[in-house]
């Protein structure tokens, strides 16, 4: 197997899976397991570790690197921790191939009873979802900036147009949105296919999703800035296998990585004070049908969901933005609701129920 035995194994690992996973899991996996390769090579010229072979790897090696992982800073950003998220990343990554290859140690540390040496995923937090007046005043100010983008390097703000009205428009999961290529369009009937992994071993039910349709115009919009801009940089814009929503490098179209895609949304929170996340457009896409009348049952379907419990259970949510004034409806639709009225005043600067208790 040579001096790198993880590297050898790591490449029969990939060329397997390669099959099976999407491009951009692929290309992920391949990438994250070359860098714990050479971590575990650091380790064990350090001797912290017995083995770099994934065949050999122990209980106690994996232990080692985590623990390794946990205390060390990250390179880029002084004082800061690896995230406990990374480290289980990591560590699902190394229970793969070991798996690959024979050698189910992680496995046998999670049956372990009692067991504390591997790194847990946190909780989930709350869901977040914004009304519909929101996310259209956030796409009218990507709307202008993309209008305004006539160099490469602003390609980014068109993208951005892109991305919200896909993700709050069509309410796919981003991971969905970032793979849909323009086949997968259907704008006569403002639709899109999605027909993705979810995760490894994971497939969302392959249906045609329909646009929201206050969406429309945007859409449009984004499909006309599109057309133009990939036009002059030499890119075929009706070429249906490059992405819906392609990222421009060298005057070639490649996937968006969830990174570069988050980011375009930070930058577009700086500039409306609305922190809109790519995960939040599927929230948002479900809970404002509930608005508009759908039952519960419906959303689902619409979501792609396998059960109505996942929907009740993980997209339907308080909003941030209108919480107030959806609960001052409820209430002042209640009977005898005194919200947003002025306490009755006497000519002793009293309200009657303060009167009526000082004269008793």
């Amino acid at each position: 197997m040579g001096r790198y035995p993880w590297l050898a194994i790591v490449n029969n690992y990939i060329e397997a899976g390669a099959k099976h996973w999407s491009p951009e899991t692929t290309s992920t996996k391949r990438r994250g397991l070359i860098r714990i390769g050479r971590n575990l090579e650091l380790l064990k010229s350090l001797e912290l570790i017995s083995t770099t072979n994934p065949e050999k790897l122990t209980d106690k090696d994996i232990e080692a690197y985590d623990r390794w992982n946990a205390e060390r800073e990250l390179t880029d950003q002084k004082g800061k921790k690896i995230k406990i998220v990374s480290r289980v990343k990591d560590i699902e990554m190394i229970n793969g191939l070991t798996l690959f290859c024979g050698n189910p140690v992680v496995e046998a540390m999670r049956k372990m009873p009692g067991h504390q040496g591997l790194p847990k995923r946190p909780a989930l937090g709350p869901k977040v979802s914004y009304s519909e007046k929101t996310v259209l005043s956030v796409l009218e100010t990507a709307l202008n900036a993309a209008r305004e983008a006539v160099r490469p390097k602003q390609w980014g703000a068109i993208a951005t147009l892109g991305w919200l009205v896909i993700e709050n428009g069509f309410g796919p999961r981003p991971r969905e949105a970032r793979m849909l290529q323009l086949g997968d369009l259907d704008i006569r009937q403002f639709k899109i296919r999605v027909n993705h992994p979810k995760g490894e071993g994971q497939w969302a039910d392959g249906d045609w999703v329909t646009l929201i349709p206050t969406f429309a115009p945007y859409m449009i919009e984004f499909l006309k800035l599109r057309a133009n801009f990939l036009t002059q940089t030499g890119i075929d814009p009706n070429d249906l296998q490059i992405p819906l929503i392609p990222k421009i490098v060298k005057g070639r179209t490649e996937i968006y990585s969830s990174k570069q895609v988050a980011l375009t949304h930070r930058k577009l929170a700086k500039a409306t004070g609305i922190k809109l996340r790519p995960k939040d457009g599927r929230t948002s896409f479900g809970q404002n049908f509930i608005d508009h009348g759908f039952t519960v049952d419906e959303v689902s379907k619409r979501m792609r969901h396998a059960t109505v419990a996942t929907t009740q259970r993980f997209y339907i949510e308080l909003r941030p933005d209108d919480d107030f004034e959806r609960l001052r409806a409820r209430y002042e639709a209640s009977k005898g609701s005194q919200i947003g009225k002025a306490p009755k005043v006497n000519s002793s600067g009293l309200t009657e129920k303060e009167a009526l208790n000082y004269y008793r």
